[in-house]
């Protein structure tokens, strides 16, 4: 957080139902709320209409972004590489912010 904020005056806390948090803790909040609602919601929309489900995560505000290629090898052999990422090999990207979340 870039500018702090202090409050000395006691009065709001008495006038408002509001328990001050740090910013830590309201981010871990936010993303456990939010994932509850997307789990919810899959679970509620589980079944033949993925296009109806993806919208419904789209309304939440969560972000997708889906690649194709054509591969010219047999499916194990492309899914290989897959299974090959973490562990000692590391991930694609930012392998040292991987090793901090751990």
């Amino acid at each position: 957080m870039r500018n702090r904020t202090v409050v000395s005056d006691p009065a709001p806390a008495r006038r408002y139902p509001v328990t001050p948090r740090g910013l830590a803790r309201a981010v871990s909040e936010a993303i456990g709320e939010r994932a509850e609602r997307v789990e919810a919601l899959l679970a509620d929309t589980a079944g033949p209409d993925a296009g109806a489900a993806l919208a419904a995560l789209r309304a939440l505000g969560c972000l997708m972004d889906h690649r194709e290629a054509p591969l010219r090898v047999r499916p194990a052999r492309a899914f290989a590489a897959v299974r090959r990422i973490g562990g000692p090999n590391g991930k694609y990207f930012a392998n040292l912010l991987w090793r901090l979340r751990a």
